[in-house]
């Protein structure tokens, strides 16, 4: 059960996170998600971008964890500040 999504992928989420990358690999089963590549994302909290990612849950009724690696690179905006 896995799926290999291409060609400019976003991410979103309701709190205004959004990853974008050009190649995720995908496990309905798990529901772990690989980026087979560079990833940016942006929201709230700033800017980031790295080589790649990995987000996965340890459990099924754990919450994902977000693994992002080599040349990461995070913009954090405090409270109220600007971009």
């Amino acid at each position: 059960n896995t799926a290999n999504l291409l060609g400019g992928v976003t991410v979103s989420r309701s709190d205004g996170v959004t990853l974008k990358a050009d190649e995720l690999l995908t496990d309905m089963a798990t529901g772990r998600i690989e980026s087979l590549g560079p990833i940016t994302g942006d929201g709230p909290f700033g800017t980031l971008s790295a080589n790649s990612m990995v987000m996965e849950r340890p459990s099924p009724d754990a919450a994902h964890t977000i693994i992002f690696q080599g040349n990461v690179e995070v913009i954090y905006l405090q409270p109220g500040g600007e971009r």
